[in-house]
């Protein structure tokens, strides 16, 4: 992970550090404080909400049927959809050729949150993993994807005149990549962080990781410049990237 004091993001047209950017990003909710990098959790506070039925109440729905039942989530897991808007991946999932890729929540750049299947259905999303000796997370965590294409800005044979709206900057993943990521936006992050601190509220999640940690061989969302650490810490948990 890059460390919060020398991470460049670009949100503004300007280079800010990543822990003046989340003091920036942060500091308007009323989630919790920010101390030296680091999150005081107040989760009574999310502006979301759960049913009975495992659905957010301010969430879009875009219903993907199926999914078996999932006991109780020891897990939530954060993706980047490597994609243009959220809706074009969640479009693509209800495709054939997804072979059954989902997950349950997607966020768009706008900070929009969609939801394809309540919380306690499984979703395929982490694939083959392994977490802390849990091997197939798909049985025991929730996902959530932002829209975001990754280091995939730079692939134009893939996105061809895809242009990041939020821009890119150019960071090294803790697997030794270094390539141009696509920032998040600050609405997509503020979603991600309220979700995260009412969903941990719920199920007492043992983690929050990314894809890039149970499945570190073949994945690498959500990168570099993702604020792993600072979500880990809003929601009360100890950080941790290693096995």
């Amino acid at each position: 992970m890059v460390p919060l004091s020398t991470a460049k993001i670009d949100t503004t047209g300007e280079l800010m550090s990543r822990r003046h950017f989340l003091h920036s990003l942060l500091s308007g909710l009323t989630l919790g404080h920010v101390c030296d990098g680091t999150y005081a959790h107040a989760p009574s506070r999310s502006s979301f909400s759960l049913s009975s039925d495992k659905l957010v109440r301010e969430a879009t729905q875009l219903s993907i049927p199926g999914g078996k039942l999932m006991p109780v989530p020891k897990f939530l897991v954060v993706h980047f959809t490597c994609g243009m808007s959220g809706r074009s991946s969640v479009a693509w999932w209800n495709k054939p050729q997804a072979k059954g890729v989902n997950a349950h929540f997607v966020i768009e750049r706008d900070g929009e949150l969609l939801q394809c299947r309540p919380c306690n259905r499984m979703c395929a999303h982490a694939g083959p993993s392994i977490w802390k000796g849990v091997r197939g997370l798909n049985a025991c965590s929730i996902g959530i994807e932002l829209a975001n294409a990754g280091n995939a800005v730079q692939q134009g044979l893939l996105f061809g005149k895809y242009r990041a709206p939020h821009g890119v900057t150019r960071a090294t993943h803790k697997n030794g990549l270094t390539a141009d990521w696509e920032n998040y936006s600050e609405a997509q992050l503020k979603t991600c962080f309220q979700l995260a601190a009412m969903l941990h509220e719920e199920y007492q999640f043992q983690d929050i990781v990314g894809h890039d940690d149970i499945a570190p061989l073949r994945k690498n969302d959500p990168g570099p410049l993702f604020p792993m650490e600072a979500l880990q810490n809003f929601c009360g948990l100890t950080p941790t990237t290693k096995q």
